[in-house]
């Protein structure tokens, strides 16, 4: 019998040796044998195969590159574990495809503040704004458009109407506010003016004229008020009697009263010491009666605005000599320069003829 050629387990032809080959040739037979089993596996080395028929057929119909299976070579070692192998199991076809139609019924979206809907992943789903229901926002939202602010809530929010207005409330509907009839309104310079209608309706009956010296009249200004002039309620002048007829001289602090037969009578003032004249002065005697010597200084009119032809008389009654000086930028004009009264009961007088310019005549001596 010829001895077949094989390399393979599959290419040993199972029939061979026939009963009628020599010993020779069934050698032959065990030598390929064992050279076909050594090149079908000849990875196996001295470790005994274990696996069951029920293992090995885990293999069946694998078509694959041997290669492919060395992947799992040393899997429990670092590698894949037994539990993550079998995740796998039942994988039929292209595993992404699989993950693809996975249910995801145990993940969940839930509605948040202002938002209603929500619910498994397992379909599409939606989120809505709730009708009513306030939105907090900060300055990075985004802005919601008409129809969602108007659901806003607003009943918590209101206007108050402040100083002359009237009305306001919440702001869930329109607000009029109204300047209150007979309501005070404070302004500034920087509010606008209110029309005359309304400025007839402020109440004015806090408001009032009062008459000053020498006047009459005044009140509230709810209406025209009309004033007066009143000579003789002036204060400086209700202490002297009353006269047929008398008229009123301003000094320039106090009305001063001048009955008509006052023009000859001329008051006086008496000093003892050197002073100055005040506007209280004009048409006065200035009356020395001390025993030293003493002036009298002429202002300048920046301090004392003596009217011109203004006329003051000056008597010397003390043992003590009696002097006019002139102030600072008065100019006194007299005969041979001589300002003072030349002896004990001489009278002089001075009159203002300009601006800073006194005349002084009478008994004069140096």
């Amino acid at each position: 019998m010829p001895l077949e050629s094989a390399t393979y387990i599959s290419q040993l032809v199972n029939t061979n040796p026939t009963g009628s080959d020599d010993y020779a040739t069934a050698d032959d037979h065990l030598r390929l044998t064992k050279a076909v089993l050594l090149n079908q596996f000849p990875n196996l080395g001295a470790v005994a195969v274990t696996a069951s028929a029920a293992e090995l057929n885990v293999l069946e119909g694998f078509t694959g590159n041997v290669n492919d299976l060395n992947i799992l070579s040393g899997a429990a070692v670092g590698g894949l574990t037994a539990a993550e192998l079998l995740f796998l199991a039942n994988v039929t076809s292209d595993v992404q495809t699989q993950l693809d139609a996975k249910a995801a019924t145990a993940t969940t979206m839930t509605a948040g503040n202002g938002l209603t809907g929500g619910g498994s992943l397992a379909a599409n789903r939606t989120f809505n704004v709730g009708a009513g229901v306030g939105i907090l926002a900060n300055a990075n939202d985004v802005a919601l458009d008409t129809a969602h602010v108007r659901n806003v809530d607003h009943s918590a929010i209101a206007l108050t109407a402040g100083n002359g207005l009237t009305g306001g409330g919440t702001i869930d509907a329109n607000r009029t506010f109204n300047v209150g009839a007979g309501a005070g309104i404070t302004v500034n310079a920087d509010d606008v003016a209110l029309d005359t209608a309304h400025v007839r309706n402020v109440d004015h009956s806090a408001v009032s004229i009062t008459a000053g010296v020498g006047l009459t009249g005044g009140g509230t200004i709810t209406s025209t008020r009309t004033l007066d002039m009143n000579l003789p309620g002036l204060t400086d002048l209700n202490s002297i009697p009353t006269r047929a007829m008398y008229i009123a001289i301003y000094n320039g602090s106090a009305h001063r009263r001048v009955d008509m037969e006052d023009f000859n009578r001329v008051d006086e003032r008496t000093f003892s010491a050197s002073d100055t004249l005040n506007i209280d002065d004009q048409f006065k005697v200035m009356r020395s009666t001390g025993a030293s010597n003493v002036t009298m200084t002429v202002p300048p009119n920046a301090d004392v605005a003596f009217t011109n032809g203004t006329i003051i008389g000056g008597e010397r009654h003390g043992t003590g000599t009696f002097h006019w000086a002139a102030g600072t930028g008065v100019t006194l004009r007299s005969a041979d320069g001589n300002l003072g009264h030349r002896v004990r009961y001489s009278g002089t007088s001075i009159r203002k003829i300009a601006t800073n310019e006194w005349m002084v005549t009478g008994d004069l001596g140096a």
